[in-house]
């Protein structure tokens, strides 16, 4: 059941630009959001090799989302994420006036990474959270628009190279770079 409480006027909200609504419905649901869907889908958009930077990126991101959030959204998105990923969106105290670009930067402390990379890992697991959080409980992260709005990259899935080669490597492209290439004979 999906309650929702509107607020008569901007004294009666949480902070600044929050939404005049916030939503509510039964926690004694279950949780319905795999763990291991929810990290392989975030591991795949930032480009992680390893579950444990798909993780590190999960946990700083929620963290910092819990801070942002009113209590009651955060214990509505709370109840849909694994157990252990609850714990981290309910680990801070409540800052209703985070901007945008302090959400990034308390993200990059966290989870160790320069601010561009921040911003990427940071709409990876909003979108990748939006996506797997049932409709009813979507609008309680939807704090930021560009947080959650699609992109481009949502709608294909990221190429990856089938002769296993990269610029990693050192032998981008061919497999037979020009580089070592022969004269023909004859």
């Amino acid at each position: 059941m999906l309650l929702v409480h509107e607020f008569d006027s901007p004294e009666e909200r949480s902070g600044p630009k929050m939404r005049h609504t916030q939503c509510m419905f039964n926690s004694a649901r279950e949780m319905s959001m795999d763990e291991s869907e929810l990290i392989e889908i975030v591991k795949t958009r930032i480009g992680a090799a390893t579950d444990a930077d798909a993780e590190r990126a999960i946990e700083a991101v929620l963290t910092t989302l819990g801070e942002r959030m009113p209590a009651v959204d955060v214990q509505v998105v709370a109840a849909e994420l694994p157990p252990r990923f609850a714990r981290a969106m309910q680990l801070r105290s409540h800052d209703p006036g985070m901007s945008l670009e302090e959400f990034y930067a308390r993200v990059s402390r966290r989870a160790g990474l320069s601010h561009g990379f921040a911003r990427e890992h940071v709409q990876a697991v909003c979108r990748a959270l939006y996506a797997l959080l049932d409709p009813r409980a979507q609008p309680c992260i939807d704090v930021w628009p560009e947080l959650v709005r699609p992109s481009l990259a949502d709608r294909w899935p990221p190429v990856v190279p089938t002769h296993g080669r990269t610029l990693a490597t050192g032998r981008p492209g061919s497999r037979h770079p020009l580089s070592e290439a022969k004269p023909a004979k004859g």
